[in-house]
C-alpha cells in the first residue's frame, strides 16, 4: 500500500516545491483615470489662450484648456480656470499661467507672472503645485490661497 501512494506524494511535493520557487509579483495597480480638461472662461476684459503647439487666440466664450496650454490676461483681465472641484481665478497684471501637468493625483501649474486665487473642495485629495516664477513651489491641498508673482513691482 505504501508503494501505491509514494509516487503521488512525491509528485505533489514536487509541484508544491516548484510553486514555492515562483516569484510573487504584486498585482499591478489599475491605470489612473484620465483627468478631464479644465473649462477656461473669460470673467472680465481680455484673456488669451495658447493651446500647446498652436497660435494664441482671444477667449470670447468658454473653451477647454489642457496640459501644456498657456493662459494670459491683459492689465484688467480676469480668467477662470475650472475643474469640477478645483477653481483658479487668474487676475490682471498681464498674468501668464501654464498648465504643466494634469493627473488624478495632482495638478502642476507655472505662474509666470501675475496673481491667481486657488479654491479647492475641502475633500479633494489631489495636490496642486504652483511654480511661482521659477523661484518657489507652493504645494496646496484642500484650501483657498492667493499667490502673486510680480517681479517688476515696486513698494512706494
Amino acid at each position: 500500500m505504501k508503494n501505491r501512494w509514494q509516487p503521488l506524494i512525491a509528485l505533489l511535493l514536487l509541484v508544491l516545491a516548484s510553486l514555492a520557487c515562483l516569484p510573487l509579483t504584486p498585482a499591478q495597480p489599475a491605470a489612473p483615470a484620465e483627468v478631464a480638461p479644465a473649462q477656461l472662461e473669460l470673467e472680465q476684459s481680455r484673456v488669451w489662450h495658447t493651446a500647446s503647439g498652436n497660435a494664441e487666440t482671444e477667449v470670447k466664450s468658454p473653451i477647454t484648456a489642457k496640459k501644456g496650454d498657456l493662459i494670459r490676461t491683459d492689465a484688467t483681465g480676469i480668467a477662470l480656470l475650472r475643474w469640477t472641484d478645483l477653481i483658479f481665478k487668474i487676475y490682471f497684471d498681464k498674468a501668464e499661467l501654464r498648465i504643466e501637468d494634469l493627473s488624478p493625483v495632482g495638478t502642476n501649474l507655472l505662474l509666470k507672472l501675475g496673481t491667481i486665487l486657488c479654491d479647492f473642495a475641502p475633500e479633494d485629495p489631489r495636490v496642486t503645485k504652483v511654480n511661482v516664477g521659477g523661484l518657489a513651489v507652493a504645494q496646496i491641498t484642500g484650501t483657498m490661497v492667493m499667490l502673486s508673482y510680480l517681479p517688476d513691482a515696486e513698494i512706494a
